[in-house]
């Protein structure tokens, strides 16, 4: 078993917490790790020497978020060497809240500790292995993260260009990672092999809402499908059928939205408070 780790370093402040999930990785099997960098950081270059794996750092320009050095990496490293491809970045905390996916509340750091918990202890991560060394699994996550692909016009449109490569658009039941963190059986990736490059990606806008990166987001997932494979939770538990049905009528009946510049607040879907922040 070998492992590729790629890890997108945008942030350097949340290296930290990064290096740790890696380190819990490498202590388990042969890996490789790739961090990508949108500009050059001295600490994190000295403090990748002494991990228990061998680490390329390339500097990549910042397109694609995380999605465009993924793919950049993919074409990088020879895929076919390995078992497994885990899928790291450095995510910033939401600053708006309630932040909901799946009913749950992902605010401030949640997200982001949701999608490293496949990885967060050795324990957890002896679970995702044992799950994605199931026949029919292709990735693991957290499953508060795992979704359904939305109706999105513009993603489809998308998707038309790349039918030739991916043929994802007949996929019945299309799931994905929200957040894009993952472990993953390496096959899936094959079908991008040589097929895209970091370039085909905008320059990283986030004003730019659709873009292919995001679509990506989405494409990711659906690749493991194409293979006739499942997105599992790592450590087997479920979102309860319940849970989404009563979140929204919680919601319904008292919604508080906080954003960094304003707070508004709903009693059974009126409006009954809005205070601009000074």
């Amino acid at each position: 078993m070998k492992i590729l780790i790629h890890a997108h370093i945008y942030y350097p402040e949340m290296w930290e917490e990064l290096q740790h999930n890696i380190t819990v990785i490498a202590q388990t099997a042969e890996c490789e790790l790739y961090i990508t960098l949108v500009k050059a950081c001295p600490e994190i270059a000295e403090a990748a020497k002494k991990l228990p794996c061998p680490a390329h750092i390339i500097l990549v320009e910042n397109r694609g978020y995380d999605v465009g050095p993924f793919i950049y990496v993919l074409n990088q490293a020879d895929l076919k060497q390995f078992t497994y491809v885990v899928k790291l970045h450095t995510k910033r905390d939401i600053t708006t809240s309630p932040w909901y996916i799946n009913g749950y509340d992902l605010g401030g750091s949640k997200w982001r500790t949701y999608l490293l918990r496949f990885c967060a202890t050795p324990e957890n991560w002896q679970k995702s292995l044992q799950t994605l060394a199931a026949a029919d699994c292709g990735m693991v996550a957290d499953a508060r993260l795992i979704m359904s692909n939305e109706t999105r016009q513009k993603y489809y449109a998308r998707i038309s260009e790349w039918e030739n490569i991916l043929q994802t658009a007949h996929l019945k039941d299309k799931k994905y990672v929200a957040g894009t963190m993952f472990a993953a059986k390496a096959e899936v990736f094959y079908p991008l092999i040589g097929k895209l490059k970091m370039e085909d990606f905008s320059p990283t806008s986030r004003a730019e809402l659709v873009c292919l990166a995001h679509d990506f987001e989405h494409i990711l997932g659906n690749l493991v499908g194409l293979a006739g494979l499942k997105i599992k939770s790592f450590d087997g538990q479920r979102v309860p059928f319940w849970h989404k049905p009563l979140f929204m009528l919680r919601r319904f009946i008292w919604y508080r939205k906080t954003t960094p510049d304003k707070v508004i607040c709903k009693l059974f879907g009126v409006q009954i408070y809005k205070r601009r922040k000074v």
